[in-house]
């Protein structure tokens, strides 16, 4: 897997990562079952009713707070489809010349500890599903803090299993860490306000949006220092 850094406030840093070719290869159930979801979503987001509609912009409000941490995690434990030799020949990061990697392992590192937040978070989402039974004898109104709850424990045992695949790269002896000038001019180019150049690196139109919300989720979080 390809994952780029770039610096965040407090010393902290922001990974994107982007699947082989191997691992889009290796298609499983389960990518199968994300992309219906996915699917039924978009679908959702262009119906006409009213309550679809307000599903999908309190669930997109949703997805817009989840940690940056945990966005790489659930990307990243998809690398669970890889052997070690396909994992650590394929695994490589790319940097801005002025991010130190010092910084990058020192956030891999923060990322391992995470694990038994996940756990524990997502025992508690399975222990209050049973509580939003009463929300499906309304059969007009979704079950919607039913659907959180699923999907919250869903994002955790996904982030557990990232933290799990961090483990194997931090277990290599030598991590694949590249300095990339192309990466160094579009971040300069994003501190100066100009967005197209990291979106066009990365080949999302949206991945700006998502580093800012990053940098703005650290600025305020008081247990970032």
């Amino acid at each position: 897997m390809k994952i780029i850094a770039l610096p965040l406030p407090k010393q902290r840093v922001f990974f994107h990562c982007y699947p082989s070719e191997i691992l889009l290869k290796k298609v499983t159930i389960h990518d199968r079952v994300v992309n219906r979801i996915y699917n039924t979503w978009d679908a959702w987001s262009k119906s006409k009713s009213f309550i679809k509609q307000k599903t999908v912009s309190i669930g997109n409000r949703v997805l817009h707070q989840t940690p940056h941490e945990e966005s790489f995690l659930k990307s990243f434990s998809s690398a669970k489809k890889l052997d070690d030799g396909e994992f650590h020949s394929t695994t490589m990061i790319e940097r801005p010349s002025s991010l130190e990697p010092n910084r990058i392992f020192q956030e891999l590192i923060q990322l391992q500890g995470m694990r038994r937040l996940h756990r524990n978070n997502l025992i508690l989402n399975i222990i209050g599903l049973p509580l939003t039974i009463p929300f499906i004898l309304i059969p007009i109104i979704p079950n919607v803090p039913g659907f959180y709850l699923c999907y919250r424990a869903y994002c955790n045992y996904r982030a557990m299993l990232g933290t799990l695949q961090i483990n194997r790269l931090l277990g290599k002896k030598e991590i694949n860490i590249n300095s990339n000038e192309k990466l160094e001019s579009a971040y300069r180019s994003f501190l100066d306000g100009d967005n197209h150049k990291l979106n066009e690196f990365v080949g999302h139109q949206e991945f700006s949006d998502r580093y800012q919300r990053a940098i703005k989720q650290v600025t305020k979080s008081p247990n970032n220092q």
